[in-house]
């Protein structure tokens, strides 16, 4: 009879816990070199990852982004925390988070994005030039996080940008081919 409780009791506080991140986020895992995030928060996000050489991260919290001990943001990397009103924070419904790995690449990369709002995902890969090799527009995807494969075997070894644009908001990341 106590064992049941004492597990009952942990579920209910595991259900709590998941309710809680979605007004308060904690960030651990490494921003790599080429990548562009945006993380968001309802209230709270707390940091106490690294941002590489060459990697962006933007926080975004409704209350507090808060740099916890483990934090750090290398030289070369642009890392930027924005705190919004409430209404403010309702309004970027259409923002997305796009994150690429492994990048720097051999034959493919994963591309996962996070979509806050359903909706079709037009997928362009340029060059740096700005010459167009591949143009896609997926069907609808929903809410939450969706991946894609960007096939590079074809490709020559140099610097990429996949532009990612759903619900009239675009994201750019950089992929290096080796």
């Amino acid at each position: 009879m106590i064992k049941r409780l004492i597990l009952s009791m942990s579920m209910v506080a595991i259900t709590c816990v998941a309710v809680a991140q979605a007004v308060q986020q904690e960030i651990s895992e490494v921003v790599r070199s080429g990548l562009s995030i945006e993380k968001r928060a309802a209230s709270y996000l707390a940091a106490s990852n690294e941002v590489q050489s060459g990697a962006n991260a933007h926080y975004v919290a409704g209350q507090a982004v808060t740099l916890a001990p483990g934090f750090l943001a290398r030289a070369g990397s642009v890392f930027k925390a924005t705190i919004v009103q409430s209404q403010q924070y309702a309004n970027t419904e259409n923002a997305f988070a796009v994150t690429a790995y492994p990048n720097p690449f051999i034959d493919k990369t994963s591309i996962e994005y996070s979509l806050s709002q359903s909706g079709r995902v037009i997928q362009t890969l340029t060059n740096l030039k700005g010459v167009v090799l591949f143009e896609r527009a997926e069907e609808q995807r929903a809410v939450g996080r969706n991946t894609m494969l960007v096939e590079g075997h074809d490709l020559l070894p140099g610097v990429y940008f996949l532009k990612l644009n759903s619900n009239g908001v675009t994201r750019v990341v950089r992929l290096i081919k080796q």
